[in-house]
């Protein structure tokens, strides 16, 4: 299903198919894009000057990501809507919340801030493999890294200086406890990503409900 172009040595073809930058994720609930505001602003607070040396996500658009697709061809989507709702027609639903502040990796120059996904995280690591189940035949080989979920709440810059990426890589330490609201998980999404200057814009292309939402 991966498109696979070739150039055209006329010029561009016609039939040159739209694609979408797609993913699978879990949509958060309003109390939890909250928690992850406040995050994001007491992590500012605690980073002072350093805070700029991060590029922070927009709240609203913060979600728990599944499975990354990259571009495929729009005609093509509700063939993946279709093997996801199969994938995906007997899992239970099960609860999850936010968690503490962390950095990827957790060793040498911080790249990306996150809070921890806790609850019930066998159940999502068996929903993330029917996921990966569900594509594999369409041309999607499931990730070789260990499913890692977890909330992006920025990035940080390359040009980061190494005074500011100390202050960064210090702030898990320094971090309180406490997690958000816990909220039930029922459905999946299949999400597109469109990149733009002030940030990725997220849409909704599909709700994939699970076993007794339909």
């Amino acid at each position: 299903m991966r498109q696979t172009g070739h150039p055209d040595r006329k010029g561009p073809s016609r039939h040159h198919a739209e694609t979408v930058r797609a993913f699978v994720a879990i949509e958060l609930p309003p109390e939890v894009h909250a928690f992850c505001r406040g995050a994001m602003e007491r992590a500012r607070r605690r980073l002072g000057p350093a805070a700029g040396a991060v590029r922070w996500v927009e709240p609203s658009g913060i979600h728990l990501t599944l499975k990354f697709l990259g571009a495929v061809p729009a005609e093509h989507v509700p063939q993946l809507v279709e093997r996801l709702q199969a994938g995906l027609a007997d899992q239970t639903g099960f609860e999850l919340a936010a968690g503490v502040l962390g950095v990827f990796p957790e060793k040498g120059l911080p790249r990306v801030l996150w809070l921890a996904t806790v609850g019930d995280l066998a159940a999502l690591g068996i929903c993330q493999q029917r996921v990966e189940r569900a594509l594999e035949p369409l041309g999607f080989p499931p990730e070789k890294r260990a499913f890692a979920p977890h909330l992006t709440l920025g990035r940080v810059r390359e040009t980061a200086r190494p005074e500011e990426t100390a202050v960064i890589a210090a702030l898990p330490a320094a971090w309180p406890p406490g997690t958000s609201p816990p909220f039930r998980v029922t459905t999946a999404s299949l999400m597109r990503s469109e990149l733009a200057p002030g940030g990725a814009r997220y849409t909704r292309l599909a709700v994939i409900p699970f076993a007794g939402g339909r």
